[in-house]
């Protein structure tokens, strides 16, 4: 089916992702193995810019039950696995996604694949993080970086180096983890295809980093080319995410005006109205938190008390 652009082509499948979802557990209730698997994978790039993780991981589940009926190879087995721990560390569910981690590597390993097992070994450290095992962690990503390293792998060393620098972050050295942001996004932007959503992820992390390290003007400089990145590569989530965050350094510095345009604008790449997506809902939470705007003359009688539940994640 032709698109106009890649937004539309975007737009499509979002509004379609139930369907799609629907589609696939009848395949995989009628025994279609392989297109059962095929398609969840296809779509990855659904899973990861709508970022509805139940519905992610839930469909990586089936696609490994599917492959496991198939007998495919370890190589297969791996990226599946990776696809299912995503999809669940994204849920919270870190034991479990810790698990499928575990289970990617003993694949990758076994099927020789150092880029996969790298992956693998990076998910894991991440689950150990976002745990509170940062040191645990550290560890890993050590040996991730120095795997991939040796084996000549750039695009999977830096990867891990962000791994090494959001750790960092979480450790509370967000000066350091600028610099190692700022190393991976030069190696990704120096690869012979370099990877533009992984250099956009590190240069919006940078910014994050940046504005906690004490310098939320090149923290936002940063964060305002990473956002124009996503959107060209029509990532409404990361688009987003890029807004929220430079929302977050104008409300830190008391510029609630300039936080409550950043997250309308946040929104309104999310459809107009916004459609209900994960990241939509983050967004409106993160905007119920900031102090009410000044009310009119007329609106002081009405106003709503401000509500919310979550910060902004992310």
């Amino acid at each position: 089916m032709p698109f106009r652009s890649g937004r539309w082509a975007w737009i499509w499948l979002e509004h379609r992702s139930r369907v799609l979802a629907a589609g696939l557990r009848a395949a995989a209730g009628d025994g279609q193995h392989e297109t059962v698997w095929r398609l969840a994978d296809a779509l990855w790039p659904l899973w990861e810019r709508r970022r509805d993780y139940t519905l992610w991981a839930g469909m990586y589940e089936l696609a490994e039950q599917a492959a496991d009926a198939c007998g495919l190879p370890p190589r297969a087995g791996a990226v599946l696995a990776l696809g299912r721990g995503a999809g669940l560390l994204g849920t919270g569910r870190r034991a479990a996604a810790m698990a499928a981690f575990a289970r990617a590597r003993t694949h990758a390993q076994a099927a020789g694949d150092v880029r996969l097992d790298v992956a693998a070994t990076c998910g894991l450290a991440r689950a150990l993080r976002e745990d509170g095992a940062h040191d645990e962690a550290a560890v890993l990503l050590d040996l991730a970086v120095h795997t991939a390293r040796r084996a000549g792998h750039a695009r999977a060393t830096a990867l891990a180096v962000i791994e090494h620098a959001l750790t960092a972050l979480a450790s509370g050295r967000p000066q350091d983890a600028a610099g190692l942001l700022d190393t991976a996004h030069r190696m990704l932007e120096a690869l012979p295809e370099p990877d533009e959503t992984a250099s956009a992820w590190a240069l919006t992390y940078r910014g994050g980093a940046l504005a906690r390290a004490g310098e939320p003007d090149a923290g936002d400089a940063a964060l305002r080319e990473a956002a124009g990145r996503f959107a060209g590569l029509v990532h409404p989530y990361a688009h987003g995410a890029c807004l929220g965050m430079r929302a977050d350094i104008a409300a830190a510095r008391a510029r609630h005006g300039n936080a409550r345009t950043f997250l309308a604008s946040a929104l309104a790449v999310h459809g107009t109205p916004p459609r209900d997506t994960p990241g939509a809902r983050e967004l409106r939470a993160a905007h119920d938190l900031l102090p009410p705007a000044p009310a009119t003359p007329r609106e002081r009688r009405h106003r709503q008390p401000v509500t919310g539940l979550l910060p902004l994640i992310h």
